[in-house]
């Protein structure tokens, strides 16, 4: 440990960036005692397209402030700083499939953003968290429905849609949670209003859903004469169009 505390700051003075972060790394991993710096190095992890290794970092990081926690008696450290680590672990895990860790620190990051007040974030802190406000929260619905909670998928769908509304994406989130807690005539009615409306933005998935749906209801048979109808009335949708393809193929 001694010579790699002296060469990561040596290579960093030098503006020798790959040598500094690849030493930095190796320290932070044999002996990891700032979480500021896991988290950083996290993020460098990412870019570089290694996931896991940079999971494993915020995973250590996430472990270093719950050993940090106040004893009884002491006054209580800042959550803010722990809300951007939430929000890096719940995105690694979502970008790694492990759908239920990642809706539990997503829903820790929610929770703070309702209520940023009790948690010291200031609309700063907010704005640096969602940058772009309707897309973070429809990740986090993604990752509820994904990790089993489709009433917060709900919630977070609609909160995207109040930030920036879009018809189509709510009647396809919507359907998908209603698909989720197991009520396809609901479902179907709401791709019923998507068919109808000719919306075409969120590709093949609207259709594929249809027949899920379906069936569910013990109405698989009418998938391709619903697609038709659909088509007849909307030549001009691409993915209407090659999703039937892929159904007629499949057929035979």
């Amino acid at each position: 440990m001694a010579p790699l505390r002296e060469i990561v700051p040596l290579a960093f003075n030098l503006d020798r960036q790959t040598e500094g972060v690849r030493y930095a790394l190796i320290m932070a991993e044999r002996e990891p005692t700032d979480p500021v710096l896991l988290e950083r190095l996290a993020g460098y992890l990412t870019e570089e397209g290694d996931l896991d290794r940079a999971l494993k970092m915020c995973e250590t990081a996430a472990t270093l402030c719950q050993n940090n926690a106040p004893k009884p008696g002491e006054e209580p450290r800042p959550k803010a700083a722990q809300v951007p680590l939430w929000m890096e672990l719940g995105r690694l895990y979502f970008l790694t499939k492990k759908y239920e860790q990642s809706a539990k620190y997503f829903g820790q990051v929610y929770e703070a953003l309702e209520k940023p007040e009790e948690f010291g974030l200031d609309a700063r802190a907010q704005k640096a968290l969602l940058n772009k406000a309707e897309l973070a929260y429809q990740l986090f619905g993604e990752s509820f429905l994904e990790g089993g909670k489709p009433e917060q998928a709900l919630a977070a769908f609609d909160k995207a849609n109040q930030i920036k509304p879009d018809e189509a994406l709510s009647l396809y989130n919507r359907a998908r949670v209603d698909a989720k807690l197991k009520q396809p005539a609901q479902a179907l009615a709401k791709l019923e209003t998507y068919l109808d409306k000719h919306f075409s933005s969120q590709g093949t998935a609207p259709y594929a859903l249809l027949g899920e749906v379906l069936t569910d209801l013990g109405q698989k048979d009418q998938l391709l004469a619903r697609l038709d109808k659909a088509r007849a009335a909307d030549a001009e949708n691409l993915p209407l169009s090659y999703y039937l393809a892929q159904q007629y193929l499949q057929g035979g």
